[in-house]
Formats: C-alpha cells, structure tokens, sequence
C-alpha cells in the first residue's frame, strides 16, 4: 500500500512539473515580448511527434543557412561544455540577420557576449563537408533551445499533412517558420506560422495548406 502512494505522490510530482514549465514559459514570453531587442523568424524542419503528458507537439531543426568558423573553436577560444554534458559541444553566443525572404540567418558566433544587440546563447558542434566542388570546414550546427512547439490535437494532423508534403520534396508546398523573440542571450517563442498564418488560423486554411496545387485543366 505504501509503494502504491509512494508512486502516485512521484506520479503527481511529475505531473506538476510538466504543467509549470509551459507556465514559465508563457511568462518568460510576456516579458520578453514587452523587453524585446528583435523578433527573428526560423524555418522550421519539423515533424509532429508525442508527448505522454502534454499531448502533440512540433519538434525539429532549423534552416539558417550555412555558417563556419575561420578555425577550429578551440583555437578561436570558444568555452568547451562541461561534463556530464556531451562534451564534443562549445558554448557560443549567435547573432542572427534577415536573409531576403525575412527568414533569420547567423550572422555571426562569437566566444564571450557582445557588448551590443540581441543574440542568443547556445551550445554547439562543428564539423567538415563538401559542398559542390567546395570543402567546407567548421561548419557550425547549433542545439536548438526551442525546438519543441505544442499544438492542439484537432491540428495535429492538419500539421502532419503540411510536413508530408515537404517531406516528399513538393516545391510549392508551404513551410512553417517559428517567431522567436530575443533580448540578452534570452528568448520566447512567440508563435508558428506557415505561410503567414498563425497557429490559431491554421485550421481554417487546412484544405489550401494541405493539398498541393493542381495544374490548369488543358482545354
């Protein structure tokens, strides 16, 4: 009998603690939301899994062009992660730009803040590839902090198709972006959109979103 209330106080304590972060995080946005230095738009590389407490959710990568250092960070002084962290990591302080379709790029990665304007604080990695006919070396690959977004059930699957479609390399198929605002090495997610329409609205525009556009009947 005591094991079992011993599993439903920890079972509770669980609970709790999942229902506190989005709270936290819905007053971290207010207040960066009224303290913001620059709202940044990411392209999302996303999919739709579960969450056994929270329900479905958005989880993904983020296409910000491609970034490399002039040296390996070690040389550039950049802070490795300690450990129990995974230890490959460097702590680096980013700064973004609009690329011509709005869309948030790094603009730059430095080794300690700088001393003006919004960037965000993150770990990341690095490594080599060929590009083309070019070799690219110390290719930044950022962990995310906010990959995770929470949608309701009834747009789960609305979602779900919009990624399939991408998936399956459809051109015109329109992709979701996240708006994320960042002040001092902070930041709050504000809202996702796919082609401009905010997450509350996606579920009116389901059938345009979701269906690819067919061809003019020839007469």
């Amino acid at each position: 009998m005591k094991n079992k209330i011993a599993l439903l106080v920890v079972f509770c304590l669980l609970l709790l603690a999942q229902l506190a972060v989005p709270a936290a995080m819905a007053l971290r946005s207010e207040r960066l939301a009224r303290d913001v230095e620059a709202v940044f738009n990411f392209k999302y590389q996303a999919y739709n899994p579960r969450d056994i407490f929270r329900g479905n959710y958005l989880w993904g990568n983020f296409d910000t062009g491609t970034f490399c250092l002039p040296d390996n960070p070690k040389n550039l002084g950049f802070e490795r992660e300690p450990p129990p962290g995974y230890g490959r990591r460097y702590l680096g302080y980013f700064e973004f730009q609009k690329n011509a379709e709005g869309l948030a790029q790094i603009k730059a990665v430095h080794a300690s803040p700088p001393s003006s304007g919004a960037f965000l604080k993150m770990y990341f990695t690095t490594f080599d590839r060929k590009q083309k006919e070019e070799e690219l070396k110390n290719v930044v690959s950022p962990t995310w902090p906010f990959g995770k977004f929470f949608i309701s059930e009834k747009d789960a699957p609305v979602f779900q198709k919009i990624f399939d479609r991408a998936r399956a390399r459809d051109s015109k198929a329109p992709f979701p972006y996240l708006a994320v605002a960042i002040s001092g090495g902070q930041y709050a997610v504000l809202d996702i959109f796919i082609d401009g329409i905010p997450s509350k609205e996606i579920k009116k525009h389901a059938g345009a979103l979701e269906t690819p556009a067919q061809p003019p009947a020839t007469p």
